[in-house]
Parts: structure tokens; sequence; C-alpha cells
């Protein structure tokens, strides 16, 4: 299997391209759906996040070039868990998710906040004057 860490650099740029890419253009059609802030989070990673598990098997059921190409998947996924995360963290830090920007981090990450869309403040007037959905 080919070493991660011994690609030319240009590799890891051609990698980081679509995690970004998809971020972003995610989360421009969501903003331009006119969705609430918590559902653009949603559905920018949602549409970003790629299965890295499937592109990892197949590559490695390819022989000896499959297994070169393995590398790929592997970085690819090492950056959407460091992308996805901080990106996921900033969302909640800047008030975009359900979960209270003033709750602790360890509180947020156990605690299910779903049956706050009634009363999230991104969501008043959404589906109705008075916020109801």
């Amino acid at each position: 299997c080919a070493r991660p860490w011994e690609q030319p650099f240009i590799l890891y740029v051609a990698i980081i391209v679509p995690v970004f890419a998809g971020l972003g253009l995610a989360m421009g059609f969501a903003t331009l759906a006119r969705l609430p802030k918590p559902q653009r989070v949603a559905v920018s990673i949602e549409t970003a996040y790629q299965n890295t598990g499937i592109a990892l098997a197949v590559s490695l059921s390819l022989g000896a070039a499959g297994r070169a190409a393995a590398v790929v998947p592997v970085v690819y996924g090492g950056y959407e868990a460091v992308i996805f995360g901080l990106y996921a963290l900033t969302c909640w830090y800047i008030g975009w998710t359900l979960s209270p920007e003033d709750e602790s981090l360890c509180v947020i990450l156990f605690k299910d906040y779903q049956d706050t869309i009634t009363t999230s403040k991104h969501y008043k007037g959404y589906h109705g004057d008075d916020g109801s959905l």
C-alpha cells in the first residue's frame, strides 16, 4: 500500500478541493433555497461527506494499482474528519445549529436538540407566522 505521507504535494491539494467545494456549494445552494441555518449546516455536511470506506474497499480489491490508489480515500477521510469536525464546531459556536451556543461542548455532544425546532430562533416565521412547523 502506498504511504499517504510520501505522496506529491499536488495530490494533497487535489484531494482537499472536493471537500471545500462540496461544503461551499452545498451551503450556497441551501442559502439560495432560504433554508434555516441549522438545515444549511446539515445539508452542507450531508452533501459533502463521502463514504471513503467503499472507495478504500474497491481500491484494495484491484491489486497493486488499486493499493497504490488507496491513498486517496485514506487522505480524503482524514480531511473529512478534521474539516467537517471544525466546520460543525464553528457553526455551533456562531449559533447556526439547534444546540445553544452558551451550552458546554460536552453537553451538546451527547444531547439531542431536535425537539427544540418549534422554539428555535432559526425557525421563527419560517413555516408560519407563529414559528410552528
